[in-house]
């Protein structure tokens, strides 16, 4: 029994790893179809997408910059007022964006 769970314990850090540093985690899983892990292990790793098995999974800090971005341009998009023409309105967003400060 404690093999088994020092093969477990092994692929589970190098599947944290892989996901952390943002690499493909399609040998890991690989790894985990073909040994003799629990069924929900089993389960777990076929409901992972193929791009996420092929691509990896972003990092903390690629997420956190996306969402900064996505975040600075939600804020200009809401402060445009309605009514005014397109290009008119996203000036104005702009120029309120970048004056006030972020709540």
């Amino acid at each position: 029994i404690s093999i088994n769970l020092h093969k477990q314990s092994a692929v589970i850090s190098a599947l944290e790893l892989a996901i952390e540093q943002a690499q493909s985690i399609q040998p890991i899983v690989d790894t985990i179809k073909q040994s003799d892990f629990s069924e929900l292990s089993q389960l777990a790793v076929d409901k992972i997408p193929a791009i996420v098995l092929e691509q990896g999974v972003p990092s903390y800090s690629q997420i956190k910059s996306r969402f900064l971005v996505a975040r600075n341009e939600a804020r200009k998009a809401a402060l445009a007022p309605e009514g005014l023409p397109p290009l008119l309105g996203q000036l104005f967003g702009n120029l309120l964006a970048t004056i006030s400060y972020t709540p």
